[in-house]
């Protein structure tokens, strides 16, 4: 193990050779931490610091954003799920709670709704057509449809569940 010094997320591994760390909140796909470690050769800790900053800032460069307003499928469904529950059936409230809760959030949940793509859909629905029936799955299936619809209709993005097509 290197010696620490006074610079955070630096550390000397040997004369002239410093490891430097950095954890950034900024997936693009789901904006969770990432963090990021490189090797450099410096001189002193204050150069490798300066390298640290650098590789900072490349971090927060990466693809996408960080826009408040870019909800992942986990809060939009379950935001949607409160909007249209006044409107249902108590059993189908029920139903739908149930595959969110139980399927569709654990699977797709932390992603941007904005970053899931047709594989992502596809297989979301090959995992769950290895463990459950075809009716079941088919039905986890229309729940996400008719969530992926409402959003690309509110928030103008692309539906990826537009051409997948159910379990026969």
């Amino acid at each position: 193990m290197g010696k620490r010094n006074r610079y955070p997320g630096v550390t000397r591994l040997k004369k002239g050779l410093y490891e430097v760390r950095i954890q950034v909140k900024k997936h693009p796909r789901t904006g969770r931490s990432m963090e990021a470690r490189r090797h450099v050769m410096a001189a002193n800790a204050e150069e490798a610091w300066g390298e640290r900053v650098q590789l900072r800032e490349e971090l927060l460069r990466g693809d996408g954003d960080l826009r408040a307003e870019r909800p992942s499928l986990g809060v939009y469904a379950s935001e949607w799920l409160l909007r249209r529950a006044v409107h249902l059936a108590v059993s189908t409230a029920d139903r739908y709670a149930d595959a969110l809760e139980l399927h569709i959030i654990p699977a797709l949940g932390d992603i941007y709704l904005d970053c899931i793509n047709r594989r992502d859909v596809e297989l979301f629905m090959a995992r769950q057509a290895s463990r459950y029936a075809p009716e079941t799955v088919n039905g986890h299936m229309r729940i996400l449809k008719t969530i992926m619809a409402d959003a690309a209709d509110e928030l103008s993005i692309p539906n990826p569940c537009t051409r997948v097509k159910a379990i026969p």
